[in-house]
């Protein structure tokens, strides 16, 4: 995950400065191994950085972005068991709330995002909350239909 957000920090540069900064600072965040920062609190600056990255439309920063995104829903530091949180603060709606900007992405990392929404929901550990279920079935279909949309119009 360091290295993903390293890269997106790295690639950048002054032209993309918020995405930048963001990428910095939950990198530095995610490094520091002896303190113990909340999942929901490392997940919210990643998930920040990776927002941002998948906002730019730009692709380097966009498959990085999807990469780090997979790598956080893996990585057990982003979700422990002895850390108790609001339904609002878990993986799956913290995720969910970041992926705002999808209608806009091309369809290539919309696809990818779905997938990884799909792996993140079938997780196994039991904690997924029915709010994180329905949310993820509502950005779901709403992809969905607007895609269907789009080819009902290029048929017609």
């Amino acid at each position: 995950m360091e290295g993903l957000l390293h890269s997106l920090a790295s690639n950048a540069g002054s032209k993309y400065g918020e995405l930048s900064t963001a990428a910095s600072s939950a990198r530095e965040m995610a490094v520091r191994e002896g303190e113990a920062v909340a999942p929901h609190i490392l997940r919210a600056r990643c998930l920040t950085a990776v927002e941002i990255a998948l906002n730019t439309k730009q692709a380097k920063f966009c498959q990085t972005a999807t990469d780090a995104l997979q790598a956080m829903i893996r990585d057990q530091r982003f979700e422990r068991e002895d850390v108790t949180e609001t339904e609002n603060e878990s993986c799956a709606m913290q995720v969910l709330h970041a992926l705002n900007g999808m209608p806009t992405w091309k369809p290539q990392y919309q696809c990818r995002i779905l997938t990884i929404i799909v792996e993140m929901m079938c997780n196994g550990s039991g904690r997924t909350a029915v709010a994180a279920v329905n949310s993820a079935l509502q950005v779901s279909m709403k992809e969905f239909l607007k895609l269907r949309w789009w080819t009902d119009c290029e048929l017609a």
